[in-house]
């Protein structure tokens, strides 16, 4: 692929170490100035989440070149997924999650747990997620956890593999 640069979130890691794609990294002051700069040529890829540039896609100003989930997104399905397009198992996502201090006592856990799912399954609340291209899961405490610590393992490896070493 010929891009010569890109915006998005660390991601990119992801994308170069899979794909091969050669690109230089612009770093902008959060998902609106990336979006100009997409619209502005200044940047040719954007990775985001994509609630971000839906309303562009579908006005026909940015060309969606395929989603980085597994499944295809509700509010752009006609939109491959990465996965589909040659690169299977080629997930980068984002979440959200309610925590607590490790020491909260158990019932207190439980309730902000049932209360969060009752929130989840509030139909205004579910559609304007899904407008986001979001999917509210509301899984366990335990489940949630057990998604840390593989978000932590799988950015680890892409981490050493892309030899990306911190710098002040």
């Amino acid at each position: 692929m010929g891009a010569k640069s890109f915006t998005g979130s660390n991601g990119i890691f992801g994308i170069r170490l899979t794909t091969g794609i050669k690109v230089t990294q612009i770093t902008y002051k959060g998902a609106g100035p990336a979006v100009i700069g997409l619209l502005s040529n200044e940047a040719d890829l954007l990775l985001a989440n994509p609630g971000v540039f839906t309303a562009h896609i579908k006005a026909g100003r940015l060309r969606a070149i395929a989603a980085a989930s597994l499944k295809r997104i509700e509010i752009l399905p006609e939109l491959p997924t990465l996965h589909e397009s040659g690169f299977p198992g080629f997930e980068i996502g984002s979440w959200y999650g309610l925590a607590a201090p490790a020491r909260t006592p158990a019932p207190i856990i439980a309730l902000l747990h049932g209360e969060a799912v009752k929130v989840l399954r509030e139909p205004e609340i579910l559609a304007r997620l899904t407008l986001d291209a979001a999917s509210p899961v509301g899984n366990t405490p335990q489940a949630f956890a057990r998604e840390i610590r593989d978000d932590i393992a799988k950015w680890a490896k892409v981490i050493k593999d892309a030899n990306i070493k911190l710098t002040n």
